[in-house]
């Protein structure tokens, strides 16, 4: 088997790739990974994928290491190891992120990651709107907006994400942006089918409320279940979430390598786009 790029012929064999471990990517969240970012693998000589792993370069800083998947049947051989070497090799100077899994973590303290946070996964079966009025200044994203989109998403994120942040956009079933009562923008968020849930994310408000006021807009025309994972440990929009119909589902620690630049975000990032993409 030889260790080199995976690209969108692959993405059918991605999307099997991801269902043997339990996981439930589709298609189309195959194509938004390769859009922001390159991804790695194992092929056997028949061609087939069975190893992932992207990396996501967010500015001159930070990266994103995302979609590291071994077949069940290859474990032991140290494939897993292999890929986030060849991802590490690529990254630059680059601070590194992720989100861990339970089986994952110990890999990554041996490479030098350390635990900075906390992700919390979410499902709401289905969304409930909540009786209270948001009066916000909400209005649809458009394609021109995902500039003015990126400088805010940055200063919440602390990376340049705008290629993923088209690559949503692109894919988003609802995008909205808010504004203050001179125009400006300080909030937004966008909301994507997958194969299971619509997931809503990015959020990125001022505060709690805000942000509970752009999900309640984002997902009030849809249905079916919704998926989000959120960084944050506010009280307050965890609080909105329950009365939004969400239940916890899981946690996952975030970790990095390098300089923990997480520490510069300025609170306002209330939910991911995925745990992949950070």
């Amino acid at each position: 088997m030889k260790l080199g790029n995976v690209g969108v012929s692959d993405k059918k064999n991605i999307v099997q790739l991801s269902r043997e471990v339990g996981w439930d990517y589709s298609e189309e969240d195959v194509e938004e990974v390769l859009k922001s970012g390159r991804m790695v693998g194992h092929r056997l000589d028949s061609g087939e994928v069975i190893s992932s792993a992207a990396l996501f370069p967010y500015g001159e800083e930070l990266a994103a290491l995302g979609v590291v998947i071994v077949n069940p049947a290859y474990k032991g051989r140290g494939l897993g190891r292999e890929l986030v070497e060849s991802v590490l090799a690529s990254k630059g100077e680059r601070s590194i992120l992720l989100v861990a899994t339970k089986e994952g973590k110990p890999l990554y303290e041996k490479m030098g990651f350390k635990e900075t946070g906390m992700i919390t996964k979410y499902i709401a079966s289905p969304f409930h709107p909540a009786q209270m009025q948001h009066e916000l200044f909400l209005a649809p994203m458009t394609y021109k907006d995902i500039e003015e989109v990126a400088k805010l998403d940055a200063e919440a994120f602390h990376g340049d994400r705008i290629e993923m942040l088209r690559a949503r956009y692109e894919r988003s079933i609802s995008a909205v942006v808010l504004r203050d009562s001179l125009g400006k923008m300080i909030g937004y968020g966008m909301c994507v089918q997958g194969s299971v849930h619509r997931v809503a994310g990015p959020v990125v408000a001022p505060t709690a409320y805000e942000a509970a006021g752009l999900l309640q807009e984002l997902l009030r025309m849809g249905e079916g279940s919704v998926r989000l994972d959120t960084p944050t440990d506010d009280e307050a929009f965890h609080s909105y979430l329950e009365g939004f119909g969400f239940v916890e589902d899981s946690r996952s620690p975030i970790m990095v390598q390098g300089e923990d630049d997480l520490h510069g975000r300025n609170g306002m990032l209330f939910t991911l786009a995925s745990q992949a993409l950070g």
